[in-house]
């Protein structure tokens, strides 16, 4: 497929995601041409226009589409609204870019994707995390296969924040399992793949103002027979290790503090043998231990990551037609995995994969 040209665009919602990273992203990008914004707030509506030479604003997102007529509306307004400005962006013949999560039920999100292939419009949802530097430095130290078969993946966030903004409401599609919960996902689809088998979780509303979950822990397993534990705590007063990766020839844990890696990891071929006992007594009554294993320990420093490259990845799939750096599966997968851990907390619904 032959390139476009320029994207004509507009953005819908100026809160802080918009304003700290779209505005931006799209401005220094001469690919894309953001003629207009929308939001129902008009003192935000001016202030973008004058601070970003945005040439036109617009209280209604439809009167936006239906003025300017883009290639690509960019969707940053809270998660209640995305379903509805999704639909109104492909009846305007518009691509669209998307926040996460893409919508506020995984059934929602099913009828986004079929309207996509029904109008032949296309769809990606942002996924930042994708491009962090740990999650680059962490697919490096899986390639270089140092720990072995992966068995249990744990992502942790750890903090004390009292939300009292619309994510502290679950009518706005607040919560934390949407928030971080839907990037923790995602993240761990992109570098461990396969649909998940198995979901579980817990939700807590603990310090926050509102009535969304502030603390979440989700058990979710796999094809690959991988665990990953994902624990998100707004009411801790100590913060965690992020990331602990556990494989059957090592471990890697992630220090965020000084920007690093740290792997400990042993050969197969240097581990003795280890005999079974098959008797009931254990040998001189004592418990199993290994002392004065050969463990060698590397140091892996972040990568370097290249800034704003999720737009060109944008750019390459809706102007020049290369696949999506989200798949709309992975985005599927998510929606899926937050609404059965929903559902096990409300009532015990036993997660049905969708391979």
């Amino acid at each position: 497929m032959s390139e476009k040209g320029t994207l004509r665009t507009v953005l819908s919602g100026l809160g802080r995601i918009a304003w700290d990273y779209h505005l931006p992203a799209i401005k220094s990008d001469s690919r894309f041409e953001l003629t207009a914004v929308a939001d129902v707030m008009p003192e935000r509506v001016e202030e973008t226009k004058e601070h970003f030479g945005i040439p036109a604003g617009y209280a209604s997102f439809e009167k936006m589409l239906e003025a300017e007529k883009p290639d690509l509306a960019v969707i940053a307004s809270p998660t209640c609204f995305h379903a509805e400005q999704v639909f109104a962006a492909f009846k305007h013949g518009a691509d669209v870019f998307c926040e996460k999560p893409l919508a506020g039920t995984y059934r929602e999100a099913q009828c986004i994707v079929q309207e996509a292939q029904r109008t032949g419009r296309r769809i990606m949802v942002y996924q930042p995390h994708r491009l962090a530097p740990e999650t680059v430095t962490l697919q490096k130290i899986l390639n270089d296969g140092i720990l072995g078969q992966v068995f249990m993946v744990r992502r942790v966030c750890a903090d004390f924040r009292r939300r009292n903004d619309w994510q502290a409401l679950l009518k706005f599609g607040g919560g934390m399992l949407n928030n971080y919960g839907a990037h923790f996902i995602d993240q761990f689809l992109y570098v461990f793949g396969g649909k998940f088998v198995s979901v579980r979780g817990e939700l807590r509303n603990e310090v926050t103002a509102g009535d969304a979950d502030d603390v979440v822990k989700a058990l979710l397993t796999n094809k690959r027979n991988i665990i990953f534990d994902m624990e998100i705590n707004m009411a801790s007063a100590w913060p965690a290790n992020e990331w602990i990766v556990s494989g059957n020839s090592g471990s890697a844990i992630y220090d965020s503090k000084n920007r690093l890696w740290r792997t400990r990891f042993i050969a197969a071929n240097l581990l003795p043998e280890l005999r079974m006992q098959t008797g009931l007594s254990a040998e001189g009554r004592k418990y199993p231990a290994e002392s004065n294993l050969p463990w060698d320990e590397k140091i892996y420093p972040l990568c370097a990551t290249q800034d704003n490259l999720f737009y060109d990845y944008c750019y390459k799939h809706f102007a020049v037609g290369i696949a999506p750096f989200v798949p709309v599966s992975d985005t599927l997968e998510v929606m899926h995995a937050i609404e059965f851990c929903r559902a096990s907390v409300s009532d015990g619904a036993e997660f049905v994969s969708v391979i």
